[in-house]
């Protein structure tokens, strides 16, 4: 901005989007995926060493991933003890998985199911039908409206989670506080890590000027979706 004159006139002739794509979780304690899966047949970095295994296990700092292997006949009752398995282990905050068409929360505090479509619509203006315990993601359902201040935009971030093609059948959100250990042994303790569900590591900034909306209250709750849509109406093109 110096170098053009100074921030009026820079933004004469430009506009500009600031953001960060998460925010960072303190991190106290490790959670061991391999250590806690060991009464399963778990593939390993050696392919070799691999074959016929039940599960892949994919720790990624505050998030892992568990893929059901083996035959399709199978694959149902290995996800079925991976559910209850990552639901006992020491500071995973929730676990999520599809059935019957339905994205599962389950967490300490009970266990939610939902899907796209319904009466109950969330801060976005997305609609789901629901059923089981608000508190699994610590939620209120008031007046139709979904509100979670813990997981933000929860319903949308599970379900588009889920629907990657290349998702594990399990995925894992860790409690405050908690990392997984990578495959290499690392972890971040004592430091900060991201990528689980929880507001701690979630919430990001977004700044924009000389584009986009004229006030941050034309959205209810804003996402880093929507930088695309800033961009592509400061140049004129439709969504």
């Amino acid at each position: 901005m110096h170098a053009a004159g100074g921030p009026d006139a820079f933004f004469e002739q430009y506009a500009i989007v600031v953001t960060s794509d998460h925010s960072q979780a303190g991190v106290e304690e490790r959670i061991r995926l391999d250590r806690a899966f060991v009464d399963f047949d778990v593939a390993t970095p050696s392919p070799s060493r691999s074959v016929g295994a039940e599960v892949a296990l994919s720790p990624a700092q505050r998030s892992a991933m568990i893929y059901a292997l083996g035959e399709e006949d199978d694959r149902d009752k290995v996800v079925g003890r991976a559910v209850e398995t990552a639901g006992e282990i020491p500071g995973v905050d929730l676990v999520i998985y599809r059935q019957n068409g339905e994205a599962r929360v389950v967490s300490a505090r009970g266990e939610l199911r939902f899907a796209p479509g319904g009466e109950v619509e969330d801060l976005r203006g997305e609609r789901w039908s629901l059923e089981g315990e608000f508190a699994a993601l610590a939620a209120e359902v008031q007046d139709g409206r979904f509100e979670s201040s813990s997981y933000p935009d929860a319903l949308s971030r599970i379900w588009s989670a889920l629907e990657c093609p290349t998702a594990g059948d399990v995925l894992l959100s860790a409690a405050p506080g908690y990392e997984f250990v990578d495959w290499g042994g690392a972890d971040h303790v004592g430091g900060g890590s991201h990528g689980s569900l929880h507001a701690t590591d979630s919430l990001g900034a977004l700044l924009w000027c000389g584009t986009g909306p004229g006030s941050r209250s034309e959205r209810e709750q804003w996402s880093l979706r929507d930088v695309a849509t800033i961009v592509r109406g400061h140049f004129g093109a439709s969504d």
